[in-house]
């Protein structure tokens, strides 16, 4: 490729690209906590999202954005298909046709779903409906979409498809995926920003099941969302984080971990009431209240503070705790604003937009400055002149060295990794089917009947399920987790993105693009025709930089899902067994399926998964080296040999100048 196609190939891409990559904020709580009032809250729009006293639908994610190209209030509707319809109603159908409880959460989940869909009766012809090919509204498109000019028309439009508390109305909910929600500008929702609804409650549905896992590795920021004098217990804290949520801190992209204790303008007239200070008759209800509730606010941050200084594994994560109450914030009343957090939120979210423009910004102006730079070097003859072959030699040996020592560093991490998968191994495989029983296999309430429901809806989902309470029973997890707390600190500190360390290839590539071209040189050829040609190539190391970190991101979570997935694998033909048990025994019949399988298997299916998480690491050594490698000695033939002399180009030694100067207001020592 000559210089004009690699000029007019980057030239191109910069006029037609643009920052479009979403920044997701998940918002996680169990059911009934103030999810939907919180964001409504943000949002300053009180019937946006429908909420209710009843208990929230268990499926639906909700993505709240902004309408960028029109000032109505617009919903998307996505549907399951038709056939994953038919899966899951067959299971729904089997469950109650096991009525053994009528306590049973899965049961009731089961009844609520079929009688939305198929209307109150339906229960009384459970036979008729199981051979039933009646199939319900789903759009063949599997898309619907509507819109109104408020918020409140919309709200009550998509309720449908979004609660389950509407009784004697027809709903949806249990056909719908997600529902995508645009709200028109505002100064609390910015663009490529996505508040995400996360069901509180758990499913048997194994496609969104996986999209709850995939959009927690997506979200750059979690807000975990509970009521005020839940929040205080640190059984709930730390279950949250160790079980809903584990996969954020070695599998995903988030660096944000805020507590929401909600409900704070409650408090118990006999318990909260009693840790105030004030004695005085004569201090007004109102005030005494104010003390209480900010006294008991305080002492409840204070606590889960103390827990979160315990939680290695999140030590990548930066924690924050928000205490608000969203009814006080909507009357403006009571507490004074300053108090009540929710512009902290908001301001929270402005922090993440501005990091990730910045960031865009950055690179957009290093792209540009090297086009820039290339064009002002060809514009002084003197400089079209190819570089010498000591100057040629010693940046292509610069690069080598560079290349080897990046080399050096993936390969050591490779080799640590390989020892404490191996350590985790040998754990895994001496207590695998102790450890399933005792965390999985084994009912572990006290009253087993209805267990084997859990056992079949997590066959179903081929090996993990989130319970009606939003507890996870992650067979595939439980088995691996040996391993997964042998490598945890090795993982998080090689994929450390937050910053930059030694120890991670963050911190590696930082290195990289600092001395390949060091500042050192550039001011040694300040005043020679070869100091644009450095500009250039620097540029092009940032701008190839900038990519890799974005695969290695995408390949990290891929790496570390690797294990729990190597085990699904191995044990998909006992699940798909399981879950066409049915009859009298089935809990023994599918614990005994589950048991013989990973007991045949666990002297390879560990190492199997040692394996492959191995090899996907290695790929992902072999594109960055590679990549560098070859690119970058592409970029040196390109940048250093001679212009041709026969083509005329701009001035632009004013642009040239401009460049320089945004490079210095954004710190980018492309230039010096």
């Amino acid at each position: 490729m000559n210089f004009l196609d690699t000029l007019k190939k980057r030239i191109s891409a910069l006029k037609n690209g643009k920052a479009t990559d979403k920044i997701y904020i998940g918002v996680f709580g169990k059911t009934g906590v103030g999810k939907s009032s919180l964001i409504n809250a943000i949002l300053d729009e009180r019937q946006l999202l429908p909420s209710a006293s009843g208990h929230a639908c268990t499926s639906v994610f909700v993505h709240v954005q902004t309408n960028e190209n029109s000032s109505e209030y617009k919903a998307e509707i996505d549907f399951i298909s038709k056939e994953d319809w038919e899966i899951e109603k067959q299971f729904l159908l089997e469950i109650i046709s096991e009525k053994t409880n009528d306590g049973d959460d899965m049961l009731q989940i089961a009844e609520e779903k079929i009688k939305a869909v198929y209307g109150a009766d339906a229960l009384k012809n459970i036979d008729e409906l199981k051979g039933s090919k009646k199939i319900p509204e789903i759009p063949d498109s599997l898309k619907k979409v509507v819109s109104f000019n408020d918020a409140s028309s919309l709200g009550k439009e998509i309720s449908c498809y979004i609660r389950s508390d509407r009784k004697g109305q027809t709903q949806y909910w249990p056909l719908v995926k997600t529902v995508t929600i645009y709200v028109p500008r505002s100064s609390a929702l910015l663009e490529r920003i996505v508040l995400v609804d996360l069901p509180g409650a758990g499913d048997a549905n194994k496609i969104r099941d996986e999209m709850w896992k995939m959009y927690l590795s997506k979200c750059c920021s979690v807000w975990i969302v509970n009521e005020i004098n839940r929040a205080q217990s640190e059984k709930t804290a730390a279950e949250i984080l160790e079980n809903s949520l584990r996969d954020i801190a070695g599998g995903g992209e988030c660096h944000n971990i805020t507590f929401i204790c909600t409900k704070t303008g409650i408090i118990n007239e006999y318990t909260d009431k009693q840790t105030s200070s004030l004695q005085d008759p004569l201090i007004k209800e109102k005030k005494e209240k104010e003390a209480c509730i900010l006294l008991r606010n305080e002492r409840i941050k204070k606590e889960l503070q103390q827990l979160l200084k315990v939680r290695k594994r999140f030590n990548n994560c930066c924690f924050r705790i928000v205490r608000y109450s969203c009814c006080e914030f909507m009357k403006r009343k009571s507490l004074k604003e300053t108090q009540l957090k929710i512009p902290l939120l908001q301001e929270h979210i402005k922090e993440l937009y501005v990091t990730h423009c910045e960031k865009a910004a950055r690179d957009y102006v290093s792209d540009v400055s090297g086009i820039v730079s290339y064009l002002h070097l060809a514009k002084e003859k003197r400089s079209r002149k190819v570089c010498s072959l000591m100057f040629i030699n010693d940046l292509i040996k610069n690069l080598e060295k560079m290349c080897d020592t990046l080399k050096k560093f993936l390969n050591t991490s490779y080799s640590d990794l390989g020892k404490y998968l191996q350590e985790g191994a040998q754990l895994a495989e001496k207590n695998c089917v102790k450890t399933a029983n005792n965390e999985v296999l084994e009912p572990q309430q006290k009253d087993p009947r209805g267990y084997h429901k859990t056992l079949k809806a997590l066959c179903t989902n081929a090996g993990s399920f989130r319970s009606a309470s939003g507890n996870i029973v992650d067979l595939n997890y439980t088995l691996s987790k040996p391993m997964y707390e042998k490598v945890n600190h090795i993982f998080i500190s090689t994929f450390r993105f937050d910053r930059g360390t030694r120890k991670s290839i963050k911190g590696n590539l930082d290195s990289f693009q600092c001395d390949f071209v060091s500042s050192e040189w550039l001011k040694h050829h300040k005043n020679s025709p070869t100091y644009l040609r450095l500009v250039c190539i620097k540029t092009e190391l940032r701008h190839l930089l900038s990519d890799l970190e974005k695969i290695i991101l995408n390949k990290k979570k891929n790496i570390y899902n690797s294990l729990s997935d190597s085990v699904k694998n191995a044990m998909l033909s006992a699940y798909q067994e399981g879950a066409l048990i049915t009859g009298t025994f089935t809990l023994s019949k599918i614990k005994a399926v589950l048991e013989t399988q990973i007991e045949s298997l666990k002297t390879c299916m560990f190492q199997e998964a040692k394996t492959e998480m191995l090899r996907q690491f290695n790929d992902m050594k072999e594109i960055i080296v590679n990549r560098l490698q070859n690119e970058m000695s592409t970029s040196l033939t390109l940048y250093l040999r001679q212009i041709p002399g026969d083509i005329s180009f701009p001035d632009v030694a004013e642009e040239f100048e401009r460049m320089k100067e945004s490079c210095k207001a954004l710190n980018l020592q492309i230039f010096t």
